[in-house]
């Protein structure tokens, strides 16, 4: 099947997608996630947060597919970012999405996120 999946770009990347991937990945791998207003805190982090100091780079890769019989492109943003802001509703679903990542790809272990805080 043909997927209509558009990477995110470097100069696209803001923090209401990210937080609406993060949500659909945690309530899809946990059903005994807590209930959650997924546009509440999506238009929270439109409105009240902002991703400061981008430092990202598009980075090229391929992995095998025994399936597909071929080399698959597979690639994505690298770097860092800040996000800056009324970052407590988000703050717990931030701080999970170190392990259960969020993002295409993620299932084959790629799409890291790691926070540091200055709190």
């Amino acid at each position: 099947p043909s997927s209509d999946f558009q990477p995110l770009t470097a100069e696209a990347l803001a923090p209401e997608p990210l937080i609406a991937a993060l949500l659909r990945r945690i309530t899809s791998l946990d059903e005994t996630a807590p209930e959650v207003d997924h546009s509440a805190l999506t238009r929270h982090a439109q409105e009240a947060v902002a991703l400061r100091e981008p430092a990202l780079r598009w980075y090229d890769a391929e992995r095998g597919s025994s399936r597909q019989g071929r080399r698959v492109p597979l690639g994505g943003l690298i770097g860092h970012f800040r996000l800056e802001g009324a970052l407590d509703p988000i703050w717990p679903w931030l701080w999970t999405w170190q392990w259960v990542h969020a993002g295409k790809s993620a299932v084959t272990g790629l799409v890291r996120f790691q926070l540091a805080s200055s709190r």
